[in-house]
């Protein structure tokens, strides 16, 4: 009995350490800022929007960017807020899983040494994203899908409200949890057919409202960062290229990342208990959807959640009597999984710098932390502060600062650049309209195909768009000004969804309309008009 408030004491101070090394390495990537942005509008009563006065959003993780807009209340520098908020919830869901999980000191240490080990999952602990709230979330759910046999209406009822917030943090991470779920949902206990299906609906209310508000709100289902990949026209072949590759790379720059994966796949299928065979059914599927999608341009970041349940998991069922007895080459497991796990350090560093780099080079897939480390880390950041007396987070996009800046003094309302960075926004889009190609809170260029580009410069969320012509125009005067008739009369459309009144009902009627593409002709009729003019 005494030695339990020791092993209490033990863990505490695990987590703090876990903690203080997350805010120690803290940064904010450049796609941060454009949720940065809609957290600033909705605190200043401007809505949840990416420039004011129009309803767009160029957040993937509605939920993150809305608590951060929320406490933007009272705190205002969203850069230090987000190292804040990242840090509390990343270090909350190493407290979850080392409280409730882990029953034995090795399982603490390893679990320690796995998550600071994958520069992949560390690095995202951070970075101003979503990733640190599911992780969170992930730990609350997998707290519940290890501990519990058995589901009653009130338990299947904080399944699904749990299943709501991770889709409203980042709906595709729904994909991994979806199968698990429904596992739990159908072998319930303790409560009727009816009963489960109404603990589902009720748990899924949240979303499901947020689903309605979107439509009304955006005109749109989804984000708009969704438009962006997904509306370019490129064949599927180029995604699934893309894609391979970022799953081949992702695995090269961080080795450790793939190799705790599969073990944890590995253990589930030798569980052979249904709710684990499903939730590796879930990460087989999220890994053919990641491909699918044509990866993205920062290594290892949709891998990050799964790599933390695998960990998870992993340890978990390693810490039964039955398997902890297990010998590997005749090496006990626990000595096989710190060697295993040193020897997967080893070559990620050297893999890192023999084989990836030729792809970072090439654009195609970069080391977001590294790349911003110089202005958007906070050690940076504090050491500009105090040794400069400067924000060395304006430095990031030092010449483009300039362009954006004579626009400014020239007088538009608006403009439409060939990059506009989130960091760029953030920092002059309050009362000044701002775009670029590649759309990214853009409700008219999203909905264009992109201009086709080689497999080899295919960039997953940088594929650019052509500007129609007037459209430059339209945007500094805030008039529609777009030469083309059948886009024009598109962009009226658009306009009317997203600058309207909010509660004007046949408004709503449209944005439901644009949402189910009803207009999508008029978009169609366009790109006929420009194929018979080239």
């Amino acid at each position: 009995m005494k030695t339990m408030p020791r092993y209490r004491q033990y863990k505490i101070l695990l987590v703090c350490l876990f903690g203080l090394l997350v805010l120690l390495f803290a940064w904010n990537c450049d796609d941060a800022y454009h949720g940065f942005v809609m957290s600033r509008n909705l605190a200043n009563g401007n809505g949840f929007v990416y420039n004011a006065g129009e309803r767009v959003t160029a957040s993937t993780c509605p939920l993150f960017s809305i608590l951060l807009g929320v406490l933007g209340i009272v705190c205002k520098n969203y850069v230090f807020l987000s190292f804040a908020v990242c840090t509390a919830f990343s270090t909350a869901a190493f407290a979850v899983i080392v409280f409730r999980l882990c029953k034995k000191p090795w399982q603490d240490v390893m679990l320690f040494f796995l998550l600071i080990a994958s520069y992949s999952f560390f690095s995202y602990t951070t970075a101003g994203l979503e990733n640190c709230l599911l992780f969170f979330l992930e730990a609350l759910y997998l707290s519940m899908l290890l501990t519990r046999e058995k589901y009653d209406a009130r338990r299947l009822v904080y399944m699904a409200l749990l299943c709501a917030a991770v889709l409203l943090t980042r709906i595709d991470a729904g994909i991994i949890l979806f199968f698990s779920t429904a596992y739990c949902f159908l072998k319930k206990r303790g409560c009727g057919f009816f009963k489960m299906i109404g603990a589902g609906v009720l748990g899924l209310l949240p979303f499901a409202a947020w689903e309605v508000f979107s439509v009304l709100y955006y005109g749109a289902f989804f984000p708009n960062t969704y438009y962006i990949k997904k509306n370019t026209g490129f064949p599927l072949g180029m995604y699934l290229r893309n894609g391979a590759l970022y799953l081949a790379v992702s695995e090269l720059f961080d080795v450790i990342l793939g190799v705790v994966i599969v073990l944890a796949v590995l253990f589930m299928l030798r569980s052979k208990q249904g709710r684990l065979l499903c939730l590796a059914l879930g990460m087989a599927i999220k890994t053919v959807y990641i491909v699918w999608i044509g990866g993205d341009f920062m290594l290892g970041r949709h891998f990050s959640d799964m790599y933390f349940m695998a960990a998870v998991v992993l340890l978990s069922l390693c810490g039964g009597e039955d398997v902890e007895k297990a010998r590997i080459l005749h090496v006990p497991l626990r000595r096989a999984l710190a060697f295993g796990l040193c020897l997967c350090v080893c070559l990620t560093l050297m893999l890192r710098s023999v084989f990836v780099t030729g792809f970072i080079d090439n654009d195609h897939f970069a080391d977001e932390k590294l790349f911003y480390s110089r202005t958007q880390s906070i050690t940076s950041i504090v050491k500009g502060r105090l040794l400069h007396d400067s924000d060395v987070t304006t430095k990031t996009w030092g010449a483009d600062r300039k362009v954006v800046k004579r626009s400014i003094e020239a007088g538009y309302r608006g403009d439409y650049f060939d990059w506009a960075g989130g960091e760029l926004v953030y920092e002059f889009n309050d009362g000044f309209y701002m775009t670029d190609k590649y759309g990214l809170g853009d409700p008219l260029l999203s909905h264009l195909p992109a201009v086709p580009v080689k497999p080899r410069d295919f960039k997953t969320g940088h594929m650019y768009r052509q500007a129609p012509a007037g459209y430059r125009e339209s945007v500094r005067t805030g008039e529609n000004r777009i030469e083309d008739e059948s886009l024009h009369e598109y962009f009226d459309i658009v306009c009317y969804v997203t600058r309207g009144a909010f509660w004007d009902v046949q408004r709503m009627r449209t944005a439901v309309g644009l949402a189910l593409g009803r207009y999508d002709g008029l978009v169609n009729e366009y790109l006929a008009h420009i194929s018979d003019q080239t």
